[in-house]
């Protein structure tokens, strides 16, 4: 039985094998979503920064950079998009390996062979674990797989420093563990776990105090130190890109819906669990029965006290190891759940859990291998595993629970970039959203791809380097951005809308269908530029003293001239300019509206917490030359009046309001005089808002908007 772990292991090699031939034989393999971390890498390569302002240059995504920084290294032997792949499936690999041997033991009288490959099959089994993992990216060239490994590699060699470690070895757990930390920051979830141990074998003198001390004060050194150096090249940008971003988009999953995610990925891995544990659990409880029966007399408490303690000083690691997996399991988890909630982010998350869990169930073997009769049950426990998810009621159980039963042979399934782009790239420049960097073997330039700015954008932040060079026609030929990426770019609503459309009507009105061109791509138009005026139309705006930004709806709001904007263009029912800052009202605000009885202009205060003061401007239904202006508070209308409006050249109306904050409550609503209209406001401070349909034009010369 102890080779039943090969029923997994020779297939999954198989397919890890066959992965890394296939890749090879691609001159330029199609990476998908994860082509921006080898545009990240290409950036390096050519000697920039990953971390500046998005106004001026290439910015590059959300993780901290020791990926791309290794990819780049390969980069520079030979210039091929391959190599983040190659990286993920070394690292996937290596944890193959690192399962392996927690899991190896001889103490049989099988030959050592044997006892080798049975351990690499449960390596493998690990392996088939993670790739249930709905989003396992194991196949895709991003740097979770290679954050994972050394962040477990670091674990376990945190577990292995024993009573007395060498300084050497405190040394190569601290640089695992901050290798990790610098190639994806969510891998915190096995480095804080690592240093509370560590910190808790010291206060109970299992581990060597100085060397503990050492241990933290160079895990925090080095990573402040490399955390400060970044930030003093790349003035504070590298913080803000890793550590800020993320934090101002939404968060969109529940805790519930999370939970039930991670259990249905961790089921399979669970299920490995028990099969390498079942059989050394129930042989120890007998054995404890035992012995209770025969010291009866002996206090519980301090025999379980007195095994713990064995089992962190002993020479032998494997209780420890144990132990400490089990700690960051749970954790892990823990801080998968919190992690999910942010807006795109998927299952990925769970996968340094699972190898966790695969991890615990080597050692499991590792035990089982002990006693002839426990290692030979927990042999047929592992060949049932086998059995059991092959069969079709076993399989439609899990589709109902959607837990994924991963094929065993599952090799990759690359296809290559479009041979046109590749030759068209040669002697042209050219900007697809989702292939930015097809010029680098040509020398640049290089911009941001859509993914590498999604989550720019998704935290307030716009490319505008990138919207700069698409004004300016710097390439021969580009693509449109999808639309359907427009809804996790505004965070949900939470930041500018219909920016990637935006995008396309600055594309539109300077390229245009060409002959001979690859498919999907559009040609520089000639002649003059056309529709210049876009360039005013990207905030965030001055005027009033305030400054503002394009929010729901988004669209062209434009700034042609000092304190006046006008909504051009929005493909939105009404768009939405807002103060960055909560303010005062006081002065004049003057509404230009186009003719026609769709015309609409709400101004809003919103105080948050349902306090918020709106002045609603709009046609009177029966006499469209007018309007009628009703003031809100809350949501409750506290009047409305109809005025009459002067029509203006070009069928516009123009109305002015004087905007006046009072101490005492809202006051009368309106009061007029003779072509004003007095709206009187609660003196609260909020954010000012414009809400408009085309054509309006907000004047603020005469509005103060106070901090």
């Amino acid at each position: 039985m102890i080779a039943a772990p090969l029923l997994f292991g020779v297939p999954v090699a198989l397919g890890i094998g066959v992965s890394l031939i296939r890749l090879f034989a691609f001159r330029y393999p199609d990476l998908g979503w994860a082509t921006t971390v080898n545009s990240d890498a290409e950036e390096l390569y050519l000697g920039h920064t990953l971390y500046q302002n998005p106004a001026h240059g290439y910015t590059g995504q959300i993780y901290t950079p020791l990926f791309p920084a290794i990819v780049s290294l390969f980069d520079r032997i030979y210039l091929w998009n391959g190599w983040a792949l190659v990286l993920v499936i070394l690292a996937s690999s290596s944890l193959v390996v690192l399962v392996a041997r927690l899991a190896y033991s001889r103490v049989g009288g099988a030959p050592r062979a044997l006892y080798v490959v049975a351990a690499v099959g449960i390596g493998c089994i690990a392996y088939w674990c993670v790739a249930s993992v709905k989003l396992p990216v194991l196949e895709e060239a991003r740097a979770d797989q290679l954050a994972w490994a050394f962040a477990l590699f670091g674990l376990v060699a945190v577990a292995d420093l024993g009573p007395a470690p060498s300084r050497r070895r405190v040394l190569v757990a601290v640089l695992l563990l901050s290798a990790a930390l610098w190639t994806k920051q969510t891998t915190i979830a096995v480095v804080v776990p690592a240093a509370i141990w560590v910190l808790a074998l010291a206060v109970f003198l299992a581990v060597n105090r100085r060397a503990a001390l050492l241990f933290v004060a160079l895990l925090c050194g080095v990573n402040l130190v490399l955390l400060a150096v970044l930030n003093l090249l790349t003035h504070g940008w590298e913080f803000y890109f890793n550590f800020v971003v993320a934090t101002r988009q939404s968060d969109e999953s529940p805790y519930h819906a999370n939970i039930i995610k991670g259990l249905q990925c961790t089921a399979l891995a669970a299920g490995f669990v028990g099969a390498t544990w079942i059989a050394s659990v129930v042989r120890a409880v007998t054995r404890r029965r035992g012995r209770s029966l025969r010291s009866q007399g002996r206090s519980r408490r301090h025999a379980l006290a007195e095994s713990v303690r064995r089992v962190l000083v002993a020479r032998d690691p494997t209780g420890r190891r144990a132990l400490l997996i089990a700690l960051y399991i749970v954790f892990g988890f823990a801080l998968a759940m919190y992690f999910m909630r942010k807006q795109g982010t998927e299952t990925n998350q769970l996968i340094g859990v699972v190898w966790g869990l695969g991890l615990f169930a080597a050692i499991g073997w590792r035990v089982a291998q002990r006693h002839i009769g426990v290692s030979a049950v927990t042999g047929g426990c592992v060949g049932l595993l086998f059995v059991l998810v092959q069969l079709a009621p076993i399989q439609e159980v899990a589709a109902r629970a959607e837990v994924s039963i991963p094929a065993f042979e599952k090799a990759a399934q690359l296809q290559s970039v479009p041979a046109e782009l590749l030759s068209y790239a040669r002697d042209h420049t050219l900007y697809l959203p989702s292939y930015s960097d097809l010029n680098v073997p040509e020398g640049g330039p290089l911009y941001p791809n859509y993914y590498n700015f999604a989550d720019l954008l998704a935290a307030g932040s716009q490319p505008l380097y990138l919207v700069r060079a698409l004004l300016d026609r710097r390439f021969d030929a580009v693509a449109y951005f999808p639309l359907a990426g427009d809804l996790y770019a505004s965070a949900n609503g939470k930041w500018e809308q219909n920016y990637l459309w935006k995008l396309n009507e600055v594309i539109a009105a300077r390229y245009e269908p060409e002959p001979g061109l690859p498919e999907g791509l559009l040609g520089r138009r000639p002649g003059p530029e056309q529709a210049s005026w876009m360039r005013d139309c990207f905030g965030p705006f001055t005027a009033g003293g305030a400054s503002f930004r394009i929010h729901l709806g988004g669209g062209f709001w434009c700034s042609f001239s000092p304190n006046r904007l006008q909504l051009v263009r929005t493909p939105a029912p009404f768009s939405e300019v807002v103060t960055t800052q909560p303010a005062h009202l006081s002065g004049m605000l003057t509404v230009s509206l186009e003719g026609g009885p769709a015309a609409h202009v709400d101004l809003e205060v919103d105080g948050g917490s349902g306090a918020n003061w709106i002045a609603s401007v709009a046609p009177v239904a029966t006499r469209p030359h007018d309007l009628v202006v009703s003031t809100y508070l809350g949501g409750t209308l506290l009047g409305s009046k109809i005025l009459a409006a002067k029509t203006l050249p070009g069928a516009r109306r123009e109305e002015r309001f004087s905007l006046r904050p009072t101490e005492d409550g809202p006051g009368p609503p309106i009061s007029t005089g003779p072509g004003l209209a007095t709206l009187t406001a609660p003196a609260v401070k909020a954010p000012f808002a414009v809400v408009a349909t085309n054509g309006t034009v907000i004047d603020l010369h005469s509005m103060r908007l106070g901090h």
